[in-house]
């Protein structure tokens, strides 16, 4: 497919309305999710966004592909859906992006130093 055939496919998927109820609700689940990993963080240094951020990117996840291939509604409640099944794959999603992560990052800061 051409560049030109997903922007169409993506207009046809959003209706021809930029700005509908379809965008608020990604962006609203987007800044819950930034949210509550961000508060976990803090209350629970390193642990507690471990805990979080698994299973909330999971549930961001599942929302936007099930908005994008089927085209159902966004529903909030699917956000928590990685704390309902399947917790530990979930936490071990959470410290595998963690790790890589932090270990990608140090490509920038050691030559940086050196």
């Amino acid at each position: 497919m051409t560049s030109s055939d997903f922007r169409a496919r993506a207009r046809e998927q959003l209706d021809n309305n930029i700005f509908s109820e379809k965008w608020l609700m990604a962006i609203a689940a987007t800044l819950i999710v930034s949210t509550l990993s961000g508060i976990a963080g803090s209350v629970v240094p390193y642990i507690g966004g471990l805990l979080v951020l698994g299973p909330l990117s999971c549930g961001l996840s599942s929302i936007f592909l099930k908005q994008a291939r089927d085209g159902q509604p966004i529903d909030l409640g699917d956000l928590f859906k990685g704390f309902k099944s399947d917790f530990l794959e979930q936490f071990l999603l959470g410290l595998m992006i963690g790790i890589f992560t932090s270990l990608w990052s140090m490509l920038f800061v050691i030559p940086g130093i050196i």
